[in-house]
């Protein structure tokens, strides 16, 4: 249906704004279309919104009506052309134009149109520094593995806080993907837990993970030396950032959004926090060693429970 029309405006409404409704809890937007035709221009920008607050309380099955409904000024925004992002009433809502041309088919979403309009002048792509790996390993059935699942890794800071030891058979995938010592790993499901981190030297790699994870290879570039890469962690971690990789994730909801490669490589760095390379250098080695001193305490407390079991 949407290739017979042009995409004039696209608001994202939160999770759970029909829930009073219907009990549904899925991601909704509203979208206004211009049918194409030979008596119609299509417009050339694209009005995209990320509304917070739409008069009651969402995600409840009662409905129970607030003050701020952020959609009246987001309706405002609408009527007239502006650069740049624009912030919406008090609560994080977001209101942005992109050209016609940005949109592509596979990305009609507001958070895209978003990402697109930011004003980031002086800013490096993340695919200049790190490629994003996303390849499998193949399991076999009498092989243990060391396994690790998505939700052990800390929403806090990052870090792996648990990995079992699990035979082939007991794992319900096909194929995994590895993590290596002192790889750079980042969990492209509900980016805003923002589980970005490092594997710690003494962890029993390769570790097996799901799908959900890539892992950021370093390649030879001008921002970031290979002996100061994890500095990128704090950096992805940040709430600039991390703003940016919620709105280029797609999903049926918050916590099912994904970023793709080909998103998380056109990530856009501030090149202000890539200048001082001593200052990155100071950060990786931070990181590495906090990294490491967590994975042994965590060793350790382990270590006791199991004694006294």
């Amino acid at each position: 249906m949407l290739s017979l029309n042009v995409v004039q405006h696209l608001i994202s409404l939160p999770a759970g704004a029909f829930q009073p409704f219907g009990r549904s809890a899925s991601k909704t937007c509203i979208l206004a279309v211009v049918k194409k035709g030979e008596n119609c221009t299509p417009p050339k920008y694209v009005f995209g919104a990320i509304a917070h607050n739409i008069g009651y309380d969402t995600g409840k099955t009662t409905y129970k009506t607030l003050e701020r409904n952020d959609l009246i000024d987001i309706l405002k925004e609408s009527k007239s052309f502006f650069s740049g992002v624009h912030h919406v009433g008090q609560e994080g809502s977001t209101a942005a134009w992109c050209h016609q041309t940005d949109i592509t088919a596979d990305r009609i979403d507001a958070g895209y149109i978003i990402s697109q309009a930011r004003e980031d002048n002086d800013y490096v792509p993340l695919g200049d520094i790190f490629d994003v790996a996303d390849d499998f390993t193949p399991l076999t059935d009498d092989r243990e593995y060391s396994y690790l699942e998505v939700p052990w890794i800390s929403d806090i800071h990052g870090c792996i806080q648990r990995i079992d030891r699990k035979k082939g058979p007991n794992i319900n995938a096909s194929r995994l993907r590895a993590l290596n010592t002192e790889d750079i790993y980042l969990t492209r499901i509900n980016p805003k837990k923002q589980r970005i981190g490092m594997v710690p030297k003494n962890a029993p790699a390769p570790i097996m993970v799901s799908g959900e994870v890539y892992t950021l290879k370093w390649k030879p570039n001008d921002y970031i030396p290979f002996e100061a890469r994890f500095a990128i962690i704090p950096i992805l971690r940040s709430e600039y950032v991390t703003q940016q990789i919620c709105n280029l994730s797609t999903g049926s909801s918050s916590s099912r959004a994904r970023i793709s490669v080909s998103s998380l490589e056109g990530l856009r760095i501030p090149s202000n926090l890539l200048q001082n390379q001593t200052r990155l250098q100071k950060q990786s080695e931070t990181i590495r060693n906090a990294t490491n001193t967590f994975w042994e305490a965590i060793r350790s407390v382990n270590s006791v429970m199991e004694s006294i079991q």
